[in-house]
């Protein structure tokens, strides 16, 4: 099936971080996964404490300097990446179960699929992410933040997988082959925001459909890191 590169880039907040990594590691064992945290400047002495014990596990930490640009932060990781597979990670997301990294790589193993995204739902339990709709308001916007979680929402598109227009890089599943091919995340014109709306729509126009699964469910506490 092909190894997956978790990439999580961070700045301080070591609370976050582990938190996320306890919660994924479950699943780790499951699929022949590298982790690499991408750290932006940390200057938190507990911070660094932690990445450095965490370097003398498994896990990569790369060092990149400069002002914050989440997408310039996953090219330069990806680049670096040994995976077949891209797993995007925020660090303020944490996995409700074992079974999410699983459930991505399935949808993923058609080959015309390009990306898939999770089930992200708030601590509260609202969803966060559903899918992601362009249009309304002509901007993308993040589907059923309306519903909780045990909402089935309409036509139960909370409880199955289907195509999607755009998922979030909160918690996205990609090919490094495609990431590459299609140019990964436009650091210079989505620095920080709608650089997974762009990358969805490269990878459509190149023919790959973009996928979203409600068995894949996580914990969103969305812009806390």
């Amino acid at each position: 099936q092909g190894s997956t590169s978790i990439v999580i880039p961070v700045r301080n907040k070591p609370s976050l971080l582990r938190a996320c990594l306890a919660s994924i590691e479950p699943a780790l064992s499951t699929t022949p996964v590298e982790v690499l945290i991408v750290d932006n400047d940390s200057s938190d002495p507990e911070m660094l404490d932690y990445l450095q014990h965490l370097e003398s596990r498994t896990v990569r930490v790369l060092r990149v300097p400069g002002s914050f640009n989440f997408a310039g932060l996953n090219n330069i990781a990806v680049k670096q990446a040994k995976g077949d597979y891209l797993c995007l990670l925020n660090n303020d997301v944490e996995a409700c179960d074992n079974a999410w990294l699983c459930e991505l790589l399935t949808r993923i193993s058609d080959s015309d699929v390009g990306a898939v995204g999770a089930l992200l739902v708030w601590p509260s339990g609202v969803v966060q992410h559903g899918g992601v709709v362009l249009g309304p308001s002509f901007a993308a916007m993040h589907s059923f933040n309306d519903r909780l979680a045990s909402d089935p929402g309409y036509v139960d598109m909370l409880r199955v997988a289907h195509e999607a227009s755009v998922v979030t890089a909160a918690c996205l599943l990609t090919r490094r082959s495609d990431y590459l091919t299609v140019g990964g995340f436009d650091e210079f014109r989505f620095p920080v925001n709608f650089n997974d709306v762009d990358y969805c729509l490269k990878l459509r126009a190149a023919g790959k459909r973009i996928v979203f699964s409600p068995h894949a469910r996580l914990i969103h506490h969305e812009s806390a890191s």
